[in-house]
Protein backbone atom coordinates (compact mmCIF):
# COMPACT_ATOMS: atom_id res chain seq x y z
CA UNK A 1 0.00 0.00 0.00
CA UNK A 2 1.11 3.51 -1.35
CA UNK A 3 2.63 5.45 2.00
CA UNK A 4 0.06 8.56 0.35
CA UNK A 5 -2.62 6.81 -0.48
CA UNK A 6 -6.28 7.50 0.97
CA UNK A 7 -6.74 4.23 2.55
CA UNK A 8 -2.94 4.55 4.45
CA UNK A 9 -3.97 7.98 5.79
CA UNK A 10 -7.22 6.63 7.33
CA UNK A 11 -5.61 3.53 8.88
CA UNK A 12 -3.05 5.83 10.44
CA UNK A 13 -5.94 8.69 11.39
CA UNK A 14 -8.01 5.78 12.77
CA UNK A 15 -4.69 4.08 14.39
CA UNK A 16 -4.39 8.00 15.91
CA UNK A 17 -7.70 7.66 17.44
CA UNK A 18 -7.20 4.29 18.71
CA UNK A 19 -4.30 5.12 20.47
CA UNK A 20 -5.79 8.21 22.17
CA UNK A 21 -8.69 6.22 23.40
CA UNK A 22 -6.43 4.07 25.21
CA UNK A 23 -4.61 6.43 26.68
CA UNK A 24 -7.77 7.24 27.85
CA UNK A 25 -8.55 4.28 29.35
CA UNK A 26 -5.56 3.76 30.94
CA UNK A 27 -5.51 6.99 32.81
CA UNK A 28 -9.08 5.85 33.91
CA UNK A 29 -7.75 2.11 34.86
CA UNK A 30 -5.02 3.69 36.79
CA UNK A 31 -7.29 6.11 38.86
CA UNK A 32 -9.65 3.15 39.36
CA UNK A 33 -7.09 0.82 41.20
CA UNK A 34 -6.31 3.70 42.99
CA UNK A 35 -9.39 4.13 44.43
CA UNK A 36 -10.15 0.35 45.05
CA UNK A 37 -6.44 0.30 46.68
CA UNK A 38 -7.96 3.24 49.03
CA UNK A 39 -11.02 1.22 49.75
CA UNK A 40 -9.01 -2.17 50.25
CA UNK A 41 -6.99 -0.18 52.93
CA UNK A 42 -9.63 1.46 54.50
CA UNK A 43 -11.49 -1.74 54.75
CA UNK A 44 -8.22 -3.39 56.21
CA UNK A 45 -8.30 -1.05 59.15
CA UNK A 46 -11.37 -0.94 59.90
CA UNK A 47 -11.52 -5.15 60.27
CA UNK A 48 -8.05 -4.69 62.46
CA UNK A 49 -9.55 -1.92 64.62
CA UNK A 50 -12.74 -4.03 65.39
CA UNK A 51 -10.95 -6.76 66.48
Amino acid sequence: MPANSDLHRRYLARLDEQENELDIIRAATQAERGRIDAAAKALRDYVVGAG
